[in-house]
């Protein structure tokens, strides 16, 4: 094994005793933080399979949650951000609708006030 993954590997174990309190899991810094300990994962794996490393049936099977925990997780990304998209998307059509109901309001009070005048 590459001493560049004996790295990856034990500062992943390392960070596995830190532990977030519920009240932040949707903080910004967490999301981020397990999104980039996801990929860390994810390179250790592939490493480990470059290196026809396998291994015992109790690590793989950590190895497999984690897997499992990170693509789930990043689903749970994907629906995020398509939602937000989306709400934009709605908010930007509210603000345009807003915008025309303004200037036809506009457009009507200078045409009464122009047929006013010219009586």
């Amino acid at each position: 094994m590459s001493e560049c993954s004996l790295i990856k590997l034990f500062l992943l174990i390392s960070l596995l005793f830190l532990q977030f309190s519920a009240d932040v899991t949707d903080d910004y810094c967490v999301v981020s933080y397990r999104m980039q300990s996801g990929e860390v994962w994810t390179e250790v794996m592939s490493e480990l399979q470059e290196e026809n490393v396998r291994p015992v049936t109790p690590d793989r099977d950590a190895l497999e949650a984690i897997s499992a925990a990170i693509n789930i997780r990043a689903e749970q990304v994907i629906q995020v951000q398509q939602e937000l998209l989306e709400a934009q998307k709605q908010q930007d059509l509210t603000d345009e609708q807003e915008f025309y109901a303004q200037v036809s309001l506009c457009i009507f009070s200078i045409s009464t006030n122009l047929r006013s005048h010219s009586l």
